[in-house]
């Protein structure tokens, strides 16, 4: 089979490639509708305008409409080949203008005999079908967009086909028709008029099934029905009143709406479907728009006195349905609030109660405690457990999570309340327990972490610190036993004795609630952005450039003032933040480095990584993203590394450094020599730069030895073609001595300090290179 590539025939199949007899099929129903239309015209000419009038008047006036609605159903049968998806759609639909065709011929062979017409006329048994077979059609289109939809937009749209069903009874039988004339004197044609109503009903209510999003499609049926509808509604007054004319303009109006019912099957392309329900508040609206307008039809039968036994009926059966619209969306929204409210309490993880819920429930329990009735709270937290994510990742530590929690949860007795305050750390309620009770309760959860937990067939062992505080005897309120148990936690850890009551010795130790209040104080800062980053310049020692900048955190506390980094990365490392503070360091130096570039002044700038960030595989794309949200090439770039980490994870190292060096980003070896020292790391990773660290520059220029090692670093750095930069120079003598020695760059206070991004900005723009000592 030949294929066409034609983006529009895609778009109308939703395959790939469009079969070049679908294609075709498409444009046959275009031509069918098109010729049709032709004689549509021809006919509207020539019964309104008296164009072309002679011999063959009864042949063009009576079978003209035939003609035009076989081409219509044709056009439709046409559409089905050629959209795969809607075919049964468009075959039904094709079946309801074909009887609506053949009535058409019955319409002109009766009008040829003279036969007097009956009820019902042989053309309306054939014609009725089409309103069915309509309706099937529809439905079907629904179905293509929507396979299943929510109980309320079936309700919708039961309220919307009434609502338009009962407006339109009362509007043609109370306003244009006296409903009893029209029975009595032309009943076959009131058939017509309400099952054109009955498709613009089903139709507009089948919108609220698609979230009132209907496809063009389902909106060229409606209007033309509609259209249909209102021809329907004119020629039945026309019959009852006596003034209806043969081959008059009613004619041509009537084949026009057919032709537009039948412009939905020839034009509309394909419906997309609909993955998701649309609840905007304008949907939401739709219903309580076709009440208001039931209730005042209903009124205005009521004020006109007017008996309309079907129209009463229809606006009743509105009513009755938005009533039970109204009670499935009360329920709704009660179901809504309960699920939002269990939400706010629950930890998706484990489905724990969280932190709010703890503190929910200490409220009632502890207004117990001050009636001397005991509570204890045990505040567990994982060993290792940051190991765990950073060598298997988070999936792995998600489920020991929940197998942690399900372990944990087995040990509980009545009236224990287990919750998982967030990370690895979970709460422990107990009501009236003595420090007997808690301690055993604690001796239990410790029993429950000994045996490993198999993640992906690798048993992994796990345990907890415990830290314990009892009321009333350490605090009345949750906050403060929940800093208390906290005090004990860490004694526990650090005495490693897995768990410990708090004592007002250990919380008298000025440095242990230093270090909680640090650390509590060192997350906020993180998380709000609060750390700063200053850079320490690069300086070409051949020529004095500023070729390059390290960025250095730091963490302007608002007590202690300026921290460097020794004084908080320990609790850093200890705590997970690590990747947090990688992040927000890594975004801050590209950020300014944008800037710089910005404002002409392409400066490259480099960037500490610590574990365990470099041992996550999707570092490069993460950095590769980041460069390229900042239209930042990868040179501007270079990360540093710390031989420490090295030595544990030589392995991962490899294969993220291969990732980033394949990227373009540059790779250095920070502080080179004040480790454990592997030569053979030059060799195997892909290292761009060593950066000599200061304790081995600093006695070069009196130890003899020391400049020895350096001259020995530096020669054989060139040599496997790698750049070499001394960090800590801090006099002249020490920055000429290097110079001689052929070492490239250099960085330290003789230079300068490390400035804000400001001063460096400012410091380029001092000159084109700027020159440093």
């Amino acid at each position: 089979m030949r294929f066409s590539l034609d983006p529009t025939a895609d778009r109308r199949t939703g395959g790939e490639f469009a079969p070049v007899g679908v294609t075709h099929a498409v444009t046959v129903s275009r031509v069918l509708w098109t010729l049709g239309f032709v004689v549509f015209a021809w006919h509207g000419a020539y019964t309104t305008f008296n164009i072309g009038r002679g011999h063959w008047d009864f042949v063009v006036s009576q079978w003209t409409p035939f003609v035009v609605f076989l081409l219509c159903a044709a056009a439709s049968a046409a559409r089905a080949l050629s959209d795969r998806r809607d075919r049964a759609t468009w075959l039904v639909f094709a079946c309801g203008l074909g009887f609506y065709a053949v009535s058409a011929a019955c319409v002109a062979v009766a009008a040829q005999s003279d036969s007097p017409r009956g009820f019902p006329a042989a053309s309306d048994v054939v014609a009725w079908p089409m309103y069915p077979l309509v309706l099937v059609a529809i439905a079907l289109l629904v179905r293509s967009q929507r396979s299943r939809a929510r109980a309320d937009l079936w309700l919708d749209g039961v309220i919307g086909g009434l609502a338009v069903a009962s407006i339109g009874v009362v509007v043609i039988f109370d306003v244009i028709i006296d409903p009893q004339a029209a029975l009595a004197g032309s009943p076959g044609n009131v058939v017509y008029v309400l099952g054109d109503l009955l498709v613009v009903g089903f139709g507009i209510g089948s919108c609220a099934l698609l979230g009132w999003r209907p496809s063009r499609a389902l909106v060229g049926v409606i209007i033309g029905f509609a259209a249909l509808g209102l021809d329907d509604t004119l020629y039945l007054s026309a019959q009852v009143k006596g003034t209806f004319v043969p081959a008059s303009g009613l004619d041509s109006y009537w084949v026009l709406a057919v032709l537009l019912v039948a412009a939905a099957a020839a034009w509309a392309p394909s419906a997309r479907q609909l993955t998701h329900a649309v609840t905007p508040r304008s949907v939401v609206a739709f219903p309580f728009v076709f009440a208001l307008a039931t209730v005042c039809l209903a009124a205005y039968e009521g004020l006109t006195n007017r008996h309309n036994t079907l129209a009463v009926s229809l606006t009743t059966l509105t009513l009755v349905a938005v009533v039970v619209r109204f009670a499935l969306t009360f329920r709704a929204h009660l179901t809504m609030i309960q699920e939002t409210e269990h939400d706010a309490i629950t930890d998706d993880l484990t489905g724990l109660g969280n932190r709010r819920k703890l503190l929910r429930n200490a409220d009632l329990l502890l207004a117990g405690a001050a009636n001397e009735r005991p509570v204890a709270l045990l505040l567990l937290d994982l060993d290792h457990f940051k190991d765990v994510n950073d060598s298997l990742g988070h999936a792995a530590g998600d489920e020991l999570l929940r197998v942690v929690a399900a372990r944990l949860t087995t040990t509980l007795q009545d009236g224990d309340l287990l919750y998982r305050l967030g990370g690895d750390e979970f709460a422990l309620l107990l009501s009236d327990a003595e420090s007997e009770a808690a301690l055993r309760a604690a001796a239990a959860l410790v029993a429950a972490l000994d045996t490993p937990v198999d993640l992906d067939g690798l048993p992994v062992a796990t345990g907890g610190s415990i830290g314990i505080a009892l009321s009333p005897d350490h605090g009345r309120d949750i906050g403060t036993l929940l800093r208390r148990a906290d005090v004990a936690m860490y004694r526990a850890k650090r005495t490693q004795t897995r768990h410990a009551v708090y004592s007002q010795e250990s919380d008298g130790q000025e440095t242990t609630r230093a270090g909680i209040q640090l650390l509590g104080q060192l997350r906020r800062a993180i998380g709000d952005g609060e750390l700063a980053v200053h850079y320490q310049p690069k300086v070409d020692l051949r020529t004095g450039s500023l070729i390059g900048a390290e960025a250095l955190v730091r963490w302007l506390h608002p007590d202690r003032g300026m921290l460097y980094p020794d004084q908080f990365l320990p609790l850093v490392r200890q705590h997970g933040l690590m990747h947090a503070m990688t992040d927000l360091v890594l975004d801050r130096a590209l950020d300014d480095a944008a800037t710089w570039h910005a404002g002409g002044h392409p400066l490259p700038v480099a960037v500490n990584l610590f574990p365990p960030t470099l041992g996550d595989v999707d570092l490069p794309t993460r950095i590769t993203q980041a460069l390229a949200h900042r239209d930042l090439a990868p040179t501007t770039l270079m990360v540093e590394i710390t031989e420490d980490f090295l030595l544990g994870n030589l392995d991962r190292a490899r294969t993220v450094l291969v990732g980033l060096r394949e990227l373009g980003i540059r790779i250095a070896i920070d502080d080179f020599g004040s480790g454990y020292s592997a030569l053979s790391y030059l060799r195997e990773l892909p290292i761009d730069e060593v950066k000599l660290d200061r304790s081995f520059i600093a006695p070069i220029t009196h130890d003899p030895r020391a400049a020895s090692i350096v001259r020995a670093v530096i020669d054989l750095a060139h040599t496997l073609g790698l750049t070499t930069v001394a960090e800590g120079v801090e006099d002249t003598e020490t920055a000429k001595t290097l110079a001689g020695y052929g070492c490239d760059v250099a960085q330290g206070n003789y230079y300068s300090a490390p400035v804000t991004d400001c001063d460096l900005l400012f410091l380029l723009a001092s000159a084109p290179r700027a020159k440093l000592r």
